[in-house]
């Protein structure tokens, strides 16, 4: 990712911020340590003239392997984590390649964090919810503020696709480099176990962090749900930051808050259980949202209508009125604040309101999420639910099965594609109809397998009645499709709208 540069950085002052070792090259063209950097790479095709190119080591190659290349392209120096071969360019060695290039990235973009509100959120489940709520927290306090993370980058009307949910160290940077551009003062964003683990989001000085929860997922990257907490646990343990909020509804939030305590570590907790510092004290959920009435840090009872529907939007809104109280902000302001909250793309987000059949597309794609999901419509009490749900290929085989367990625990299951990417889409489909057809023999769920999503979309429209309601999981707010290697255009919620056109009944 290519961006103007913002800061005039020397190869002798990020070799100092890197506490490197230089290995002089043989070559008396090398360029002089006191060259003006005109970029930082982690790919050698993104290498310019006078760049640094950054050889990390990653999941499926080597960036040791592409230092020649980077070389030929014109870098003015190679930063390696072991010995290369002499390919006309100094090479300056670093302990840790991954913690190199995110402080030298930071360092070349004019450490553009340090100018801007950041708020991190983790965990398994509602990473995306709430760094929508605490962006908009920020803009209710008058900040101009953006977001960064499965939604891509969004900065106001700028919205910048992004490959994870939370990009590379150098691409963070560049990204939020940008948002200073833009003049926006506060970003949130989600910080996955990934990110932590590969050191993406190293160096970010946060204002507040948060997490949500934490179930099984990532299990084909992390050896245990250990590895999986102790990953996400760096942001609170490990980071520079100001305040944490913690839920404690399960015991990975508890376990996380224990740890804090014992390293002497500000935090609040938000939960259900009146451990928590901000708790619920009522709770009643409706079709147009959820009101609750919450025990405040100061003692006050807050009450809220907050536009989000299902129990689990209950746990995103503790933690964005945790995040309100280490902002600033009062009771009174918290309820205001929450009572606007948008929409969030892709999560529980009805399609066609004019129908009489209540549609909804939302990126569920573990069991916990999906099963969440499912009990949010649910209490909206519809005649029948009817669910359309898949699992992404070359990922996590071992939450196929119980997928399909929770699947079946709706009247209509349809059974369909995900991103198969390079999988047989109906190799997939068959290890889930294992855990679907046992577990329906119990509940007596109607079962239909459709390898492609859009049939599978359009059927369950079509079985629909008016006062039935439809769940379609798993890709949410995405608009693409992976089969094999290629993205092909596919967005759940066109294909949601077109069959009601076609099938669906209007309100009257």
């Amino acid at each position: 990712m290519q961006e103007e540069k913002l800061h005039t950085l020397t190869i002798a002052e990020l070799a100092q911020i890197l506490d490197a070792q230089k290995i002089p090259s043989s070559n008396d063209k090398a360029k002089d340590e006191s060259t003006v950097i005109s970029s930082v790479a982690y790919r050698s095709d993104e290498v310019t003239e006078d760049g640094i190119f950054f050889a990390i080591v990653g999941l499926k190659s080597d960036g040791h392997d592409y230092a020649q290349d980077a070389a030929q392209r014109g870098a003015a120096a190679l930063i390696t984590s072991h010995e290369i071969d002499d390919f006309g360019v100094d090479v300056y060695q670093v302990k840790d390649g991954r913690k190199a290039m995110a402080l030298g990235g930071a360092a070349f973009y004019g450490y553009p964090a340090q100018k801007l509100q950041m708020i991190g959120l983790t965990g398994t489940n509602g990473k995306t919810t709430s760094v929508t709520l605490a962006a908009h927290l920020a803009q209710f306090q008058g900040k101009k503020a953006g977001t960064l993370g499965t939604l891509g980058a969004r900065f106001g009307s700028v919205i910048v696709e992004t490959a994870n949910t939370t990009p590379e160290s150098i691409d963070i940077q560049a990204l939020l480099a940008r948002a200073v551009e833009d003049e926006l003062e506060s970003v949130a964003m989600e910080v996955s176990s990934h990110a932590l683990a590969l050191d993406r989001s190293y160096g970010i000085p946060f204002d507040i962090v948060a997490f949500t929860n934490l179930t099984p997922e990532h299990l084909d990257y992390h050896k245990d749900m250990q590895d999986y907490f102790e990953s996400k646990a760096k942001l609170f343990w490990d980071y520079e930051v100001a305040h944490r909020v913690i839920c404690i509804d399960d015991e990975w939030g508890e376990k996380l808050a224990l740890g804090c305590k014992e390293r002497g570590l500000d935090y609040i907790t938000v939960g259900r259980s009146h451990k928590a510092d901000v708790y619920p004290q009522k709770i009643e959920l409706t079709t147009h949202g959820t009101n609750l009435e919450l025990h405040g840090l100061d003692g006050e009872t807050i009450h809220i209508h907050v536009p989000l529907i299902g129990s689990f939007n209950v746990q995103n809104t503790l933690v964005a009125a945790g995040i309100a109280h280490e902002m600033g902000l009062s009771s009174q302001e918290v309820a205001e604040a929450l009572e606007t909250i948008p929409q969030v793309p892709g999560r529980l987000e009805r399609v066609g309101k004019e129908y009489a059949e209540a549609v909804y597309v939302d990126y569920a794609h573990t069991q916990d999420a999906l099963e969440k999901a499912m009990q949010a419509v649910r209490e909206t009490e519809p005649k029948r639910l009817i669910v359309v749900f898949g699992c992404g290929g070359d990922r996590d085989t071992t939450k196929r099965i119980p997928m399909g367990k929770t699947a079946a625990h709706a009247e209509v299951a349809v059974c369909t594609s995900d991103n198969p990417r390079t999988e047989d889409p109906q190799a997939i489909i068959d290890q889930i109809s294992i855990g679907l057809n046992s577990e329906a023999k119990l509940t007596g769920a109607e079962l239909h397998y459709e390898v492609d999503r859009k049939k599978a979309i359009e059927l369950a429209v079509k079985l629909a009645q008016p006062g039935d309601a439809v769940l379609i999981a798993g890709k949410g707010h995405e608009d693409y499709q992976i089969l094999g290697t290629t993205k092909h255009h596919l967005d759940d919620r066109e294909e949601a709208f077109k069959a009601l056109e076609k099938h669906g009944s209007l309100r009257a």
